[in-house]
């Protein structure tokens, strides 16, 4: 190593130690800011999302191999963020929030390196800051133009970026020509796997439209997506605190003997009235306090905005009127 290599190295070391906590907070920021935003979306992810600052040793391992640096600023992957996403769909959606919300120095498609018979890491980066207004704030103003990275992929592409990491093998120049064909294989069925859920997805959403439009057929056999055209059809909508349990509801109706949608239909004209006099009562209970045992649990904070019910609770209140008893 050159002298100029180690004061350089020297100053690097020196700036990570006093700028760290900046791109910790960053991440922290970024992370919090991202949750509540895809959250107001619906977008569900696979797994929590993780972010990480780089250590000190990768740092140096990175500055020695590239030899490209020559100052900590240059590395924009110093502060990291991923997101998982449960469908391919949801990645695009993503990438409008960022886009709309924070300020996007660069944007790459990492797929789009490989050629159409090559099998690789497919991955959306970008690298992002925080816009000046919200860097107003003094408690922010240390992060106006730090820069972090922001990894979204699909669980099939996670799944190959762990693999090939474990294995070794980025690229097909890594992979001894014996076992190519079976990599690929991998790779082509992971890829497989992001198609067949979008086609998945596509025909759910068309059944829904399709139920959306005739779910008081006599005798249709229940099934998660009618119940719920039918119990936001018949209950008050407020209620509908999304993601709503729709599998568990099923299976108690089940157990209640409630198998078609005219039965259900049926047990809920008869009992709505009197089961949102109940909600009604519920919540002026639980705003009084009159329900002790409720104290712990995020009840108060629904019942300040009127109402105390989410779906579920509301069909068990109308199951409970309309049989008198179940078992969950």
């Amino acid at each position: 190593m050159n002298v100029f290599m180690g004061g350089m190295l020297e100053q690097i070391k020196n700036d990570y130690t006093n700028s760290i906590h900046i791109y910790e907070k960053l991440c922290v920021i970024v992370k919090a800011e991202l949750e509540k935003l895809i959250d107001a979306k619906k977008i569900i992810l696979s797994v929590p999302m993780q972010t990480r600052v780089k250590e000190l040793s990768s740092i140096v391992q990175k500055i020695e191999r590239k030899n490209t640096y020559t100052s900590l600023d240059d590395m924009k992957d110093l502060a990291g963020l991923r997101i998982i996403t449960v469908f391919k769909e949801d990645v695009d959606k993503i990438r409008s929030i960022l886009e709309e919300n924070f300020v996007i120095c660069t944007a790459e498609d990492v797929s789009s390196r490989l050629k159409e018979n090559q099998f690789g890491y497919s991955s959306m980066h970008f690298e992002i800051t925080l816009k000046d207004d919200w860097c107003i704030v003094p408690s922010l103003n240390q992060l106006r133009g730090k820069i972090i990275e922001v990894q979204v992929r699909t669980t099939a592409q996670h799944i190959w970026a762990a693999a090939s990491h474990v294995l070794q093998y980025k690229s097909e120049n890594n992979v001894p020509k014996e076992i190519l064909r079976s990599v690929n294989r991998v790779a082509a069925l992971l890829e497989l796997v992001d198609l067949e859920f979008t086609r998945v997805l596509d025909e759910k959403n068309a059944y829904i439209k399709s139920v959306e439009k005739d779910y008081t057929n006599d005798n249709i056999e229940l099934n998660v997506e009618n119940l719920r055209a039918i119990l936001y059809h018949y209950l008050p909508n407020k209620n509908a605190i999304e993601p709503e349990n729709y599998d568990e509801m099923l299976k108690l109706l089940i157990k209640s003997n409630i198998n078609d949608t005219k039965q259900l239909i049926s047990v809920i004209e008869r009992n709505i009235k009197q089961a949102i006099i109940e909600e009604q009562t519920a919540t002026k209970n639980i705003l009084e306090g009159k329900y002790a045992y409720l104290k712990n649990i995020d009840y108060l904070a629904r019942a300040k905005t009127g109402i105390s019910y989410r779906f579920e609770e509301f069909l068990k209140c109308i199951l409970m009127l309309e049989i008198g008893s179940f078992y969950d």
